[in-house]
């Protein structure tokens, strides 16, 4: 009798923690494309997608932000930057947000640099990443708070990694 009980105990204690995994597994952020405004990148499902009049892509999850803005090269002239490659392009946004050319370094087929600013008084980290399109440029950010900086670092630049722009 004791023995039937511990096979019902262990069988019911295995039940529990398949369904545990299970139900665990189901909460796991699944990988999904984003494709917006002539830009595509692979997320997870807990991305969605926002607006913000200031930035052509805007998609926001609980702890990370992902902001890009496409700049044309009539945009730029008109702002006064003569830009034809994605080096002028990096050179100048470098200059612009006040770092150092030594900052920027490159990654497969985009330059980035990481900077932080406090807003609010919370600290919060930037991925700044460039990219040359057919007929643009653009500047893609990744947002997160310093203090989950290193806990996102990974998979901040593996994101970065699968951007796309026409």
């Amino acid at each position: 009798m004791a023995l039937k009980r511990n096979i019902h105990r262990s069988i019911v204690l295995a039940a529990a923690f398949v369904f545990m995994l299970t139900a665990l597994a189901g909460c796991k952020a699944n990988p999904e494309d984003f494709h917006v405004n002539g830009l595509s990148i692979t997320l997870t499902s807990d991305f969605k997608e926002g607006k913000m009049n200031e930035f052509t892509v805007y998609l926001k999850a609980s702890d990370v932000a992902f902001t890009a803005n496409e700049e044309t090269s009539d945009s730029l002239m008109r702002n006064g930057y003569n830009i034809s490659t994605l080096e002028d392009y990096c050179a100048a946004v470098i200059n612009k947000n006040g770092q150092r050319s030594s900052d920027m370094n490159r990654r497969n087929s985009y330059y980035y640099f990481v900077n932080e600013a406090d807003n609010g008084g919370t600290s919060y980290t930037y991925i700044n990443c460039m990219f040359k399109g057919s007929a643009s440029f653009w500047i893609c950010k990744f947002v997160v708070k310093s203090s989950d900086y290193d806990g996102y670092k990974e998979k901040l630049f593996a994101w970065a990694d699968t951007i796309k722009v026409e």
